[in-house]
C-alpha cells in the first residue's frame, strides 16, 4: 500500500471579504462538493462517524439519495459540526452534493465508489477561515469504480489542507483502465500503449523498484502528455522520442497520418495526479518532463516549483510515501 500526502499550503489563498456573514458560527469551515451518481461519497473521522451520502441507501438514476422510497436530501450528518446536502433542480442529469465541517479539528477520510463500471469528475475541497477571511481552495479529479470503495485522507491544519490519497497494489493499472473506458482517450492504441506502460509502473512497485518505477512512469507521462497536447500549436506530432519503448509499438504501428490522438478531462487530469503523486513519492527522483511540447512550454504533468502543473493541484506540494 502507499500513502501519497499533498500539501497544499497557502500560496493560492483568495481573500473573501464578502464570502462570510458578520460573525460566522465558526472560525473556519471545511466544505466538500461534489456530483452523484458520478461518485457516491461519504466523510468519515476517526472516532468512525459518517456524514455524507449513506453507503447502504439507494441512489436514483441522477444522484438523489432514496431511503425507504423516500428521498432523504442530507444524508448522514453524524460527525459533530457536520452537514450535507443534495441539490437537484428538475431536469438536472446529476445531484451536487456538499459535505460541511465546522472548526474541523480531525483527519477525515473521504470515501468515494461509483455506480458505474468506471466514472470521473471533480471534486473541491475548500477552507474557508474567519479570522482573517480567506478562502483556500482545492479542485481535483478522481477516478471512481462501481462497488470500489477509494479513499482520501484530509486533514487542515494552519499550514492548508493536506490531503492523503490511498493508492494500493493495483490501483494505478486499474484507474487507467477505467479512464480508457470512459473513451476519453484514444485511438485504442494509445490505451494499449498506456496500460502496459501501467502494468511495467505495478511490476516495479511490487518488486521495490524505485529506479525504474521513476523511468516508467516519466515515459507513461511523456505519452498521456503528448496525446493531450496533440494538435495543438507547438506539440510534438510524432513518436520518434519513444524509440526503443516496447509498450509503445501499438502507436508506431499506427502511425500518425490522419489519426485523432487525444486525451482529454476529466480522465487526463485524474490520471496524471495518479502518476505524478506516484512519482512524486519516490526519493531523489527530482521533477518529471511530462511531455507534449518542443518549445518545452508545457510540461504536462511535470513538477513545477513544487507544485503539480496539469494534473489540478495548486500550491505548494509535499509528497510522502510509506509501504505496508
Amino acid at each position: 500500500m502507499k500513502w501519497i500526502v499533498i500539501t497544499i499550503g497557502l500560496v493560492g489563498t483568495v481573500v473573501c471579504a464578502d464570502a462570510f456573514g458578520a460573525n460566522p458560527p465558526y472560525a473556519q469551515l471545511l466544505s466538500i462538493n461534489f456530483s452523484a451518481p458520478n461518485l457516491e461519497a461519504y466523510l468519515s473521522d476517526t472516532a468512525g462517524n459518517r456524514t455524507g451520502i449513506d453507503p447502504s441507501a439507494v441512489l436514483d438514476s441522477v444522484g438523489r439519495q432514496i431511503v425507504n422510497g423516500i428521498e432523504a436530501p442530507n444524508g448522514l450528518q453524524e460527525i459533530p459540526g457536520s452537514a450535507s446536502d443534495q441539490s437537484n433542480i428538475e431536469g438536472q442529469s446529476t445531484t451536487g452534493w456538499e459535505i460541511d465541517i465546522e472548526n474541523p479539528s480531525d483527519t477525515y477520510v473521504l470515501n468515494y465508489t461509483s455506480i458505474y463500471l468506471a466514472a470521473a469528475d471533480a471534486v473541491s475541497i475548500d477552507l474557508q477561515s474567519y479570522s482573517p477571511r480567506k478562502l483556500t481552495p482545492f479542485n481535483i479529479y478522481l477516478l471512481a469504480q462501481k462497488n470500489v470503495y477509494k479513499q482520501l485522507q484530509i486533514s487542515v491544519s494552519l499550514a492548508g489542507i493536506t490531503i492523503t490519497p490511498t493508492i494500493n497494489s493495483g490501483d494505478f493499472l486499474r484507474d487507467t483502465q477505467s479512464a480508457c473506458a470512459l473513451e476519453d482517450i484514444s485511438p485504442p492504441e494509445a490505451c494499449e500503449a498506456l496500460e502496459d506502460l501501467a502494468a511495467e509502473v505495478e511490476k516495479s512497485i511490487s518488486g521495490g523498484d524505485a529506479r525504474k518505477e521513476a523511468s516508467e512512469l516519466n515515459l507513461y507521462l511523456f505519452v498521456l502528455n503528448l496525446l493531450h497536447n496533440w494538435g495543438s500549436s507547438g506539440s510534438l506530432q510524432n513518436w520518434r522520442n519513444l524509440a526503443g519503448c516496447p509498450e509503445c509499438v501499438p502507436l508506431f504501428k499506427k502511425g500518425t497520418h490522419g489519426v485523432n490522438f487525444f486525451a482529454k478531462d476529466p480522465a487526463y487530469s485524474a490520471l496524471v495526479l495518479d502518476a505524478q503523486t506516484l512519482l512524486n513519492a519516490l526519493p531523489n527522483q527530482g521533477t518529471s518532463q511530462g511531455g507534449g511540447n518542443q518549445d518545452g512550454s508545457d510540461q504536462g504533468g511535470g513538477n513545477h516549483g513544487g507544485g503539480n502543473e496539469g494534473g489540478g493541484n495548486q500550491g505548494e506540494s509535499n509528497h510522502r510515501r510509506g509501504d505496508n
